[in-house]
């Protein structure tokens, strides 16, 4: 359990407090809801772009549940910021339509994927080259 500790401290950039999570956000699979991640430029802030993701539109497909903007965020050894988003309810419905509006906007998506942040770019990163805050 030490050596598990030692290193999510050590992708995490520092020592766990109390009352912080024991992994990183994403790596386990909470029951009914899927964690993502949304790159924010750097001439834009988080909420815009969560509310460019999940507002009503044509092509909205879920039927059910709801999308909030997460606590995490990563930034990628080149400089890209990307914030958490999840949602529940209708999962199929949601992950299409924050896709489907990710593609039309060109809003870059990511999800951890075991120790790696996987990029809808087609780049991979370990989590220990990425920094990530928790607010």
């Amino acid at each position: 359990m030490k050596k598990t500790f030692e290193k999510l401290e050590k992708i995490r950039k520092g020592l766990l407090k109390p009352d912080e999570p024991s992994f990183v956000p994403g790596q386990k699979e909470k029951n009914g809801s899927v964690l993502m991640f949304f790159c924010v430029p750097s001439n834009s802030k988080g909420k815009k772009v969560f509310r460019q993701l999940t507002a009503p539109r044509d092509y909205f497909f879920a039927k059910a549940g709801g999308a909030i903007e997460g606590n995490c965020r990563v930034t990628t050894p080149d400089g890209r910021v990307f914030f958490s988003l999840s949602f529940r309810g209708d999962l199929d419905g949601w992950k299409k339509t924050i896709e489907t509006a990710a593609v039309d906007q060109n809003i870059v998506l990511a999800y951890v994927s075991e120790n790696e942040l996987i990029i809808s770019d087609k780049t991979s990163l370990s989590l220990e080259e990425c920094v990530f805050e928790f607010n």
